[in-house]
């Protein structure tokens, strides 16, 4: 599994959990999400 699939499923889960997530702390985690895949990218691409 990579590791935006596990923080999505993170954010999944305490949501379903019953958690009350507000909505900035869902955008603050989505963005998270995207820095993590943004950099991940980057260093994909600097490798090859």
């Amino acid at each position: 599994m990579s590791e935006e699939q596990r923080v999505k499923q993170m954010i999944y889960s305490l949501i379903s959990k019953g958690m009350e997530l507000s909505s900035k702390e869902v955008v603050h985690l989505s963005q998270k999400l995207d820095k993590l895949i943004l950099e991940r990218t980057k260093t994909i691409n600097g490798l090859r």
